[in-house]
Order: C-alpha cells, then structure tokens, then sequence
C-alpha cells in the first residue's frame, strides 16, 4: 500500500503536476491522521470495554462478599440472643436462690464464650489492589469503602476487644470455678455454689455478659441494613452495565 501511494506521488512529479503533488500529499496526510484517529478510538474503546469488565467482575464479587458478611452477622445475632436469654436465666436463678442442677454447667461458662470473629474483606482488598477509581460511580465508590473501613471495622473492633474486657474477671473465674471440656462443650462447675449464689461481684460479671450481647446486637442489626442498601445500589449497578 505504501508503495503505492509512492508511486502516485513519484507520477505526478514526473508530469510536472505540482498542485495535484501537493493536494495529494495533503490528502493522504489527513487520510494517515484519521487512520491514526481510528486507531486510538478503537483503543479506547478496548480498554473501556476491559475497564468495565472489571469493574463489573469486581462489583459481583463485592456483592458476593457482602452476602457472606451479612450471613456471618446473623449467625452472630442468634449466638448473642442465646448469650443475652441464658445470662437472664443464670440472673433469675442466682436471684431466686434455687438449687444447683448440672444444666446450670453451661451456664456458667458464659464469661468464657468468644466474642471475636471474622468478615470476608477478600473482594475488598482486590478492589483496593485494582484501583478504588475502578468503581465509576463515586457515590457508590465511597459507601463501599465507608462500609468495609468504617462500619465492618468498628463493629470488629468493638467485639473483638470484649474479650479484652474480661480480662479483671480472670482471676474471680479461675479461683472460684473449674473447667472441664465434655463432647466439645466447656463445663464450668463452681467450687462453692453457696458462695456464688451470694457474689455480686459473679452476678456483674453475668449482668456485663448481657449487656455486651444486646450492644453487640444492636450494631450488627445496623450494619446488616447497611449491607443491604449497598447490596441494592450495587444491583442497580450491574443492571445498569450488562442492559
């Protein structure tokens, strides 16, 4: 092709067509920018198609992620609802005096239960290593980085520090308890049940474990909402790429 133009260009030289020269040169020079034009177009526009494919693979593994740290938040809620009944049941017990039974065993392992836990931050961090900016839509950019920074660490840190909190009831435990594991279970059986019916130091211990489970409830119910609006707006999001 190259040749060819060369040989037009050399042919109007030849017959002394100057002006023809020079409108043909100009010609082919316009037609080599737009070719180049083209070019670049069609370049953009694969690297915008390969763009969007990743952000959406992105948004699908997000919203993935998402399910699950909405799943783990309400297997979390039911764990501290039975926490929250059974330290009022162990209250109620102490309160009324009754007799020691071996059902209360377990009972009394409820300052030893863990509290800590874990979320999937896989996607997140996959979007962090590909560019925050790959998420075209500002809006829902900042709520997905505002949920997995923010909310998801609060309520990990808050939980995950209330073992920290027992640490003071340490000593009182292991003085005044034993454990013993049976069918994977942890049994906790007092030393001396008359004295731990009289301790109010024990029964703050039971009241905090209560308290610790409402609160911890409360905030998982918070960002379990959270993590359905975003879910939405990343639907919307989808839908609005693959129409």
């Amino acid at each position: 092709m190259i040749k060819f133009f060369r040989k037009i260009r050399q042919n109007l030289l030849m017959e002394n067509k100057t002006g023809k020269y020079f409108k043909y040169a100009i010609g082919e020079i316009v037609l080599v920018v737009i070719g180049i034009l083209i070019a670049l177009q069609i370049n953009n526009w694969n690297e915008n198609r390969k763009s969007s494919a990743t952000e959406l693979l992105l948004l699908e593994e997000l919203d993935k992620s998402l399910e699950n740290n909405k799943d783990i938040l309400s297997s979390r809620i039911e764990k501290f609802k039975l926490i929250e009944k059974e330290a009022e049941l162990l209250i109620e017990h102490i309160d009324a005096k009754k007799e020691y039974n071996d059902s209360l065993a377990s009972y009394f392992s409820l300052p030893l239960r863990n509290f800590s836990f874990r979320l999937s931050y896989a996607s997140f961090e996959n979007l962090k290593s590909q560019g925050f900016e790959t998420i075209s839509n500002e809006s829902l950019r900042l709520n997905i980085i505002k949920l997995f920074d923010e909310d998801f660490g609060l309520v990990l840190d808050n939980e995950n520090k209330a073992s920290d909190l027992f640490i003071p009831y340490t000593t009182f435990l292991n003085k005044h308890f034993r454990t013993m594991i049976e069918n994977n279970i942890v049994i906790v059986i007092p030393n001396d049940y008359e004295y731990i019916l009289s301790s109010s130091e024990y029964k703050n211990i039971i009241s905090f474990t209560k308290v610790l489970s409402i609160l911890f409830n409360s905030r998982s119910k918070e960002v379990i909402e959270r993590i359905e609006i975003l879910k939405n707006e990343i639907s919307l999001e989808i839908k609005s790429k693959t129409k």
